[in-house]
């Protein structure tokens, strides 16, 4: 109880206990309910089993549904580019070490040519897209 409640109360209880009641019935309103059952989770199915046994049999549909509401919902779509911007940004730059080399100098020649060549569309079989873009493309596909 706090001080304004304890010091209505010492004047006068019944409205003290008012206080405390409507308090009481604040914080059972406020109480957390996602266990609870109701219109909202009327018709939820809820199964104990893992994730691959619930969607055993229903892929294909929810892969369908999936793309629809990417395609034809704008939140679906912004959850998606969400998601793709904040996994993989700009792109994940790739680090190449090499070991055992025949010298430092022809090492790093090496490394370079190589982080030069993913920054290319040569390593995509079409050539359209370099790594940076394809990685972006592969997790968008987790959406679809």
């Amino acid at each position: 109880m706090n001080p304004i409640d304890r010091m209505v109360s010492f004047f006068s209880p019944e409205a003290g206990y008012k206080r405390l009641r409507a308090r009481a019935g604040a914080a059972q309103l406020m109480n957390y309910d996602a266990a609870s059952r109701g219109r909202r989770t009327y018709g939820w199915k809820a199964p104990g089993s893992s994730a691959d046994a619930a969607a055993f049999g229903h892929r294909a549909r929810m892969r369908n549904l999936s793309r629809d509401m990417i395609r034809n919902r704008p939140y679906a779509a912004r959850g998606r580019d969400v998601v793709v911007a904040n996994v993989v940004g700009e792109g994940i730059t790739p680090s190449i070490r090499m070991e055992g080399g025949q010298g430092k100098g022809q090492d790093k020649t090496q490394v370079e040519a190589a982080l030069q060549h993913l920054l290319t569309p040569d390593i995509d079989a079409l050539g359209e897209y370099d790594l940076f873009e394809m990685q972006g493309i592969v997790m968008s596909t987790v959406f679809a």
